[in-house]
């Protein structure tokens, strides 16, 4: 087991909303909701991933982080 030092018992994992992160890894959805929700997520997304890279910034011990916009 690999340990991450304090930053990363002091960072808990950010709160990402189920489906999101689903939409993130681009998994189909099933039923209806597959057929009809057309919505890209664009937002969420990007969102979600500006969250989850500050973790790992965090974890890392990087103090910034450059994302494109």
């Amino acid at each position: 087991m690999i340990s991450g030092g304090p930053a990363a018992q002091d960072s808990p994992a950010p709160k990402i909303e189920p489906h999101i992160a689903e939409r993130v890894l681009n998994h189909a959805h099933p039923g209806v909701a597959g057929v009809y929700d057309r919505h890209a997520y664009l937002a969420e997304k990007r969102d979600a991933l500006e969250k989850w890279a500050k973790h790992l910034c965090t974890l890392s011990g990087r103090l910034e982080v450059a994302l494109r916009t």
